[in-house]
């Protein structure tokens, strides 16, 4: 099972343009968004003929035939997958609507049904024969993944499941186990800002055999200007391999009338080394944060540490990746505040007072955190609100020791919140 996108639509596009030299007249329709969530816009059809196999292939289970190129379009005919033609009309923009949780960016096609009616169908749901496009249903218990595997999860034992909350992420990490092999799927949410799936295939000793991370990125500019990214991961182990492919689209997921689960690209592909198994990327993104260390669980937080009602600042390393929080706190003002950094493999508390000279030319917020060996200076800028009335923030961790021995300055994206 592969997905990449319609082949046929970049020969479409060639034979338009020849055919507007030759041709004046069009005709008009109305064209839509996605069925939830979406606004519809007004869009103009065009025409074109296609010399080739204008024979297409419905691949989803049920496909609606509509009146015009509009899911909002009156259905004129459900279909199973069977063959329909296509007569050579198309709209004139495309449309988001995710497939079997695949983002799909493609025209609607004006088509021919077997039994004799014409109507419009969304081009990423049929495709000619030899196309390598759709994949199998995509559920929490059942998926097939590329590079990754098939499982079926109704015939392995749930061995556990364990819920996280920091500051906006809430994590969901649930363990299977099957003749001998380990499945840990650990799912993600940081609200508006995207999601992140995670699983990772172990053998009975916990080596790692396979890992696939998918996410699903928005970043944190004006409303207008943000930019989503899909990325999809695959570490091979047993074949010393890493897979990659990433898809943009302009449309945030929440808007999606589904989920996506998967990318629609193309795959690269770089040959993991040996150090690849044993060094995560993980420790690779936050290398410069030294001597700082990712705080991987919450569960391992000194004692006395709580974050009451849900509420927390965390901080990481890297603006869109989550797994690399180095640091989280209380809400509270000083000197109530308190918070947790990892240094050496040791969770260390630090209490929190109203910093000094500040500089606010550097940034709008201060911050400040010590105990007896170390002392944590954060200088912050707001960059937005999140929708439970959270703020985000970009800026700068300033870490000394007072031996002497640490002086560092460390770039920082967080949040605090509830």
């Amino acid at each position: 099972m592969k997905v990449k996108i319609h082949s046929t639509i970049l020969k479409i596009n060639i034979l338009f343009l020849v055919f507007l030299f030759i041709s004046c007249g069009s005709d008009t329709s109305k064209k839509e968004t996605p069925e939830t969530n979406t606004d519809t816009t007004s869009k103009t059809e065009a025409t074109t003929e296609k010399e080739d196999n204008n024979t297409y292939y419905v691949w989803v289970d049920n496909i609606n035939v509509r009146k015009t190129p509009n899911t909002k379009g009156k259905v004129i005919g459900t279909y199973k997958p069977q063959e329909i033609k296509f007569t050579g009309t198309i709209s004139e923009n495309k449309d988001i609507i995710v497939l079997r949780s695949v983002v799909y960016d493609d025209y609607w096609l004006k088509v021919t049904t077997k039994g004799n009616k014409k109507g419009w169908v969304y081009g990423g749901a049929v495709k000619n024969e030899g196309d390598d496009i759709g994949n199998e249903i995509i559920t929490d218990e059942q998926f097939d993944f590329i590079h990754f595997g098939k499982f079926d999860l109704t015939t392995w034992k749930n061995i556990s499941i364990k819920n996280e909350e920091a500051g906006d992420a809430e994590t969901q990490i649930t363990t299977y186990h099957k003749d001998g092999k380990i499945l840990e799927i650990s799912k993600s949410e940081f609200g508006e800002y995207g999601y992140e799936y995670r699983y990772v295939l172990k053998d009975s000793k916990h080596n790692i055999l396979k890992e696939r991370e998918f996410y699903f990125m928005v970043d944190g500019g004006a409303y207008e200007n943000r930019v989503m990214e899909l990325i999809e991961i695959v570490k091979d182990y047993t074949n010393k391999v890493q897979y990659t492919r990433s898809q943009k689209t302009s449309k945030h997921f929440m808007q999606m009338n589904a989920k996506p689960l998967m990318v629609n690209g193309v795959w690269e592909s770089v040959l993991l080394s040996t150090e690849n198994k044993t060094e995560s990327e993980v420790d690779k993104k936050t290398a410069f944060a030294k001597p700082l260390q990712v705080i991987t669980t919450l569960n391992d937080l000194p004692d006395g540490f709580a974050v009451d009602d849900g509420c927390s600042c965390t901080f990481r390393t890297h603006p869109k990746d989550y797994g690399t929080m180095v640091f989280i706190g209380t809400t509270d003002d000083p000197p109530k505040a308190i918070a947790v950094i990892k240094i050496d493999g040791k969770y260390i508390s630090l209490k929190s007072k109203k910093p000094e000279n500040t500089d606010d030319k550097r940034g709008s917020v201060h911050k400040q955190y010590y105990n007896e060996i170390y002392d944590l200076k954060l200088t912050l800028t707001e960059e937005a609100k999140d929708n439970g009335g959270g703020t985000i923030y970009s800026g700068t961790m300033h870490l000394t020791s007072k031996d002497g021995t640490i002086d560092t300055n460390i770039n920082t994206f967080g949040s605090c919140g509830c």
